[in-house]
């Protein structure tokens, strides 16, 4: 039994060194969505924006790799000896989604039954006669019936249609805006905390649907010089290369 699993722990060992020898892993993150931010970020090296190589050439390599740093890969210039950690693409590219993802328009409504030809058919942008009107829900929201399964359907068009009290949204905006406490902000608006959070969340998402309405059409805006407000006035930008440079220029 002992030589069985000395036997099957060289197995595997050979197993993880022949998967490594194949190139399995590529040398550094592949650019993902046109993203590669794997280079030298030295503004004045000639590599700088140059990614790093996915083969390594010996005695050509622009960049080499150093995993010295407890165990996190990085890369270092050959042309100006500047380090930088290896970052994952795809994972920026992720962070990029989800950090815009309130620009994307709302959901469409369609049929709900999955066995329907009309799943997936959106209203009222879908095939025409897919859909019928039928009438208003109870709150006043639009409501369809599928021409195929008979199933009905409404869309939500009113923001605040299951708050009982949506006048102390406004009175609990303000007071956020002004830093006030959470405990004090319960207080004055004479809620409770559950509501609170919810009310929390409702803001959040109506800010984000204002910013969205507006931000979406800056691409197809024709504008001939673009001006943004920032909330810093000074940002530091591969500093320590800038103070080596003042150092060399005095």
């Amino acid at each position: 039994m002992i030589q069985f699993s000395l036997a099957f722990s060289i197995w595997i060992m050979q197993k993880k060194s022949s998967v490594a020898s194949t190139g399995k892993h590529p040398r550094i993150p592949p650019e993902h969505s046109g993203i590669q931010v794997n280079h030298c970020k030295s503004p004045v090296c000639e590599n700088y924006g140059v990614p790093a190589e996915q083969i390594s050439m010996r005695g050509n390599n622009r960049y080499t790799l150093d995993s010295r740093n407890q165990g996190i890969s990085s890369c270092i210039c050959t042309s100006c000896g500047e380090g930088f950690p290896l970052k994952s693409n795809l994972g920026i590219a992720e962070e990029v989604e989800r950090m815009v993802s309130y620009l994307l328009p709302l959901g469409a409504v369609c049929c709900h039954n999955e066995a329907c030809t009309n799943y997936r058919n959106q209203v009222p942008i879908g095939t025409v006669g897919a859909y019928a009107s039928f009438g208003k829900t109870a709150i006043g929201n639009p409501r369809w019936r599928c021409n195929v399964c008979a199933k009905t359907l409404s869309q939500n068009i009113k923001a605040t249609a299951r708050q009982r009290e949506h006048y102390k949204n406004k009175n609990i905006f303000k007071l956020l805006v002004n830093k006030m406490p959470i405990r004090r902000i319960i207080e004055v608006a004479d809620i409770d905390p559950n509501t609170f959070y919810h009310r929390l969340d409702f803001l959040h998402r109506q800010c984000q649907l204002f910013a969205a309405h507006r931000e979406r059409t800056l691409a197809s805006l024709a504008i001939r010089r673009l001006y943004l407000g920032v909330d810093r006035q000074d940002y530091l930008v591969n500093w320590l290369v800038r103070v080596v440079s003042l150092i060399d220029c005095s």
